[in-house]
């Protein structure tokens, strides 16, 4: 992860009758423009299509028979440490759960890692991702998304930092072996604690599955989070897993 930061920009005015002045604050302040308008037109967006997927869903006929839709719940949890000339311990754990139903696919992961050396914390950090996706159309490949994540990092500049973010995605493959899907949006991202920082940021990710047996697949997930203050600065956000089913 890069540090993050935003310089803030001080603009004087001349005193302006009211309705210059009104005229003058939509036009020219810094917390009004292009990227301000971009995230909230996208939220609108996001919002509006999801209160009319859920309102062709009260259009449905009444005496339509309930489905079920069951909950995939994973939880894991790693230990190890060594004793030597060095004393180390390392501990991760992770809970997932996901639920798909005819409308909407519901996705949240929580992890955890902590690890320390000789009695000093050498990692303690904690992140978690909620995100929903509404299905646009039964068969299409198109998708409107809303993710909300949150990451503690003790030994970085900023501890906490909450992220926003909503978008469309993609299914560039969809069937019984292998997923493939791409993200496009844009968010606001706030920094607290040792640093108080926000910016608005952009979003582009890619989420692959596939199947290598029967109880083993390959899950890996990649997300980009460019800067719109500093086009230098960005986040790259990765994971790999590589999963066997006990039972």
């Amino acid at each position: 992860l890069r540090r993050l930061s935003r310089r803030g920009r001080g603009v004087e005015r001349p005193d302006l009758p009211e309705p210059e002045r009104f005229a003058g604050a939509l036009g020219g302040a810094d917390m009004i423009d292009w990227k301000f308008a971009l995230v909230t037109g996208l939220g609108l967006t996001v919002g509006a299509t999801a209160l009319a997927q859920d309102g062709s869903a009260v259009e449905e006929a009444e005496d339509a028979v309930p489905e079920t839709y069951p909950w995939d719940l994973e939880l894991s949890l790693g230990l190890n440490g060594s004793r030597g000339s060095t004393d180390s311990d390392n501990v991760r754990a992770g809970f997932t759960a996901s639920q798909e139903t005819n409308r909407n696919i519901f996705n949240l992961s929580l992890t955890y890692k902590y690890a320390n050396e000789d009695s000093s914390d050498t990692e303690n950090r904690f992140t978690a991702l909620a995100r929903n996706d509404w299905k646009l159309g039964d068969n299409s490949p198109w998708s409107v998304f809303v993710e909300g994540t949150y990451e503690y990092n003790k030994f970085q500049n900023f501890e906490n930092r909450l992220g926003g973010a909503g978008g469309l995605g993609y299914k560039i493959i969809d069937d019984e072996n292998a997923t493939l899907q791409a993200r496009v949006g844009a968010g606001y991202t706030y920094s607290f604690g040792n640093v108080d920082d926000g910016y608005a940021n952009g979003l582009v990710g890619l989420d692959f599955e596939t199947k290598v047996t029967d109880n083993q697949s390959l899950v890996t997930s990649v997300t980009y989070y460019p800067n719109f203050d500093d086009t230098d600065e960005y986040r790259l956000v990765s994971s790999a897993a590589y999963q066997i089913e006990l039972n």
